[in-house]
């Protein structure tokens, strides 16, 4: 049997650190991204993210199981919300942050993934070529650019090391003068098995790790199985067995728990075409999409549609159902004699299973992020397949990896711009699903965003064509009639959002705005309460309420709304203004200078902080430090309405003086 072969110490340090700029470079543009799609439900609205402590609630139902929708931050990944809870706590609301953390987790998957083909192929070359395939596939570049990829992540990342660990958990194989044709190219081809428990243990605390992340961690078991089964050197059966069960048991023991966490609730999970057998049929147009995606990324996009088929014999599926009965019978094939290619072809197909909707997933068909695991297969079988080649033509192997690495890596760099904004991401979405309604709706708040208001609502009545009762586009709608002042039809469609689902808080905190708009002051502060009620850690209630308060004479319980606003967003320098203000009116002027000059270190070209503490010095009779600010104030806003009065205020100051 062939030996692993032995390189230097020098030349691993040499292949991780080009395995960490592989990984890295293709995937800068994304640290300009910011928060789109998912990312304002998951993330910047989402209060359950404000808080680490106590950790035992990530592991409860959080309240954002929504109809027909499980998200994943409900409990049933619980080490995918932690980590987004610690990039909060760290980065607050800052994109930059979440992308590094997700950029990080690619690389280590990366990393542990050379080691993991190394130590099945016992081939340093193959495992840097499979390792640095993967840093850079534009296939399932969506893990990692998007942050609800996340949970791909952390899955894949513990699976990898669940593996890995399982592999070190037995023996190193001992020389041998079997050639490597004899042995078949062995998968691990282990003499003896001297059983190594610390290995053994990590293996199963991240196969349960795995499926905290998501749970498509429960693909280690069947890879382990599939290890078991198709090894060269077969441990005794019974053997075999006690070593799986522990597997089992944290399978069981996390499928009851996910079950106790969703409380049972399956909307969103009926068939596809509302039967079994159309369900299963769209898995062979959907396993040819992700081929196509895999092998030619050139037609990408953040949201795949998929046609309910009427029987096996529509184009798309028959060329699906072929390409995946082929690709069973080549693995099947290479199990039984090459074990290493047909193992790696195995562990495509077999993190296929859960994303391949033979059982119907939520909400979506299919999505690149979801290939993140998968993936790793093929990038393992082509890493083998190169060294194949390399020993045979060097030359053609060497320029087929390199233009197939050039051409992905320039891919995948060009993919995060996608990602940039709601804009750019909802036209990707719209050229290959015009009909998307998630597109559409994205569409139009990019319109809203940059105060086309009437196109807005256009986009939003036509997403409510097509799929209505969706509230978010019910909400978004709201929002563009309240921007062309139009408040009655804002403040009904807000009653719809709030009808269709009466927890999203922020219907009920824009609800408020409008009905003071519309001089119903006791209402709109009563739906403002509701909204604080409903989402306590979100500064940006806390802050309308702050200001409707404050309007309606309301002065101390405005101020108290406004440093809760500012204590859960410190950056948030107009409740900061605001609470030196409220000390000004209420005479404590000493309070409210020494808080401006406090936030004017942080901020010392904000006009509204100069202007501000000018009135609060001139209100003690420090003259000069008041004519200063006043001057400073005139320096910052040249154009300023106020400028006339302010020019005699200080005049009148010097006269004092």
């Amino acid at each position: 049997m062939a030996q692993p072969d032995s390189p230097s110490r020098k030349l691993i340090l040499w292949t991780l650190l080009f395995l960490v700029l592989v990984s890295a470079i293709p995937f800068l543009p994304m640290f300009q991204n910011q928060f789109v799609w998912d990312d304002h439900e998951f993330i910047v609205n989402n209060p359950s993210i404000r808080n680490i402590f106590p950790l035992a609630r990530f592991f409860k139902s959080q309240g954002l199981i929504v109809r027909g929708k499980i998200h994943p931050i409900s409990g049933s990944r619980p080490l995918m919300a932690l980590s987004i809870a610690l990039d909060y706590a760290v980065w607050k609301l800052n994109p930059f942050g979440y992308h590094l953390t997700n950029l990080i987790l690619h690389i280590l998957c990366v990393i542990v993934g050379f080691f993991m083909i190394r130590e099945i192929t016992r081939e340093f070359i193959a495992a840097a070529f499979a390792a640095a395939l993967f840093a850079v596939l534009p296939g399932h570049a969506e893990a990692v650019i998007a942050l609800l990829g996340r949970s791909d992540l952390l899955a894949t990342l513990f699976v990898l090391i669940g593996f890995n660990a399982y592999l070190r958990s037995q023996a190193r194989p001992e020389r041998s003068s079997v050639s490597p044709a004899a042995s078949g190219l062995k998968l691990l081809s282990v003499i003896r098995y001297r059983s190594s428990f610390p290995w053994y243990l990590i293996s199963v605390i991240c196969f349960f790790l795995a499926c905290l992340s998501k749970e498509t961690g429960l693909v280690l078991l069947v890879l382990i199985g599939v290890y078991e089964i198709f090894k060269r050197v077969k441990r005794p059966f019974n053997k075999a067995v006690s070593r799986i069960l522990p597997f089992a048991a944290v399978a069981v023991f996390y499928l009851i728990y996910r079950g106790a966490v969703l409380h049972g609730n399956t909307d969103g999970s009926a068939w596809w075409g509302g039967g079994p057998v159309q369900n299963f049929l769209m898995m062979f147009e959907v396993y040819a999409r992700y081929l196509r995606i895999l092998l030619v990324p050139v037609v990408l996009s953040p949201l795949h549609l998929v046609q309910v088929p009427a029987g096996l014999f529509e184009w798309p599926v028959f060329i699906g159902f072929i390409l995946w009965a082929g690709s069973l019978v080549l693995v099947a094939i290479a199990l039984r004699r090459r074990p290493v290619p047909g193992f790696f072809g195995g562990w495509f197909l077999i993190a296929l299973i859960p994303v391949a909707n033979i059982v119907p997933i939520p909400g979506m068909y299919m999505a690149e992020r979801w290939l993140y695991l998968p993936s790793f297969g093929l990038c393992g079988l082509a890493g083998y397949l190169l060294v194949r080649l390399l020993s045979r033509n060097a030359r053609v192997a060497s320029v087929i990896f390199g233009v197939a690495a050039i051409l992905f890596s320039v891919r995948t760099f060009y993919w995060n711009r996608v990602w940039h904004d709601e804009g750019s991401l909802s036209r990707a979405i719209l050229r290959t699903s015009p009909d998307s309604y998630l597109g559409r709706n994205m569409y139009g708040k990019d319109l809203l965003d940059h105060g086309r208001n009437r196109e807005a609502e256009q986009e939003f009545r036509k997403v409510i064509a097509l799929k209505p009762g969706y509230y978010l586009a019910h909400s978004n709608l709201a929002m563009a009639l309240n921007y062309q002042n139009r408040y009655p039809e804002a403040e009904e469609e807000y009653r719809v959002t709030i009808r269709l689902n009466p927890d999203y808080a922020e219907a009920h905190s824009n609800l408020g705005v409008v009905l003071w708009l519309t001089k119903r002051n006791n209402e709109a502060i009563a739906e403002l309460r509701t909204a604080v009620r409903m989402d306590s850690a979100n500064p940006f209630f806390h802050y309308n309420l702050a200001s409707i308060l404050k309007k309606d004479g309301q002065i101390m319980e405005a101020l108290a709304e406004y440093q809760k606003t500012a204590a859960l967003d410190p950056n948030h320098i107009d409740a900061q203004i605001n609470i030196g203000i409220i000390l000004g009116m209420t005479g404590r002027l000493p309070e409210a200078e020494e808080f401006f000059r406090s936030i004017l270190g942080r901020d010392p070209n904000n006009p509204d902080i100069r202007f501000n503490l000018a009135l609060a010095l001139d209100s003690q009779g420090k003259v000069k430090e008041a004519i200063e600010q006043y001057w400073a104030y005139l320096g910052l806003t040249p154009n300023s309405p106020l400028r006339s009065r302010i020019e005699e205020r200080i005049h009148m100051l010097q006269l004092e003086k």
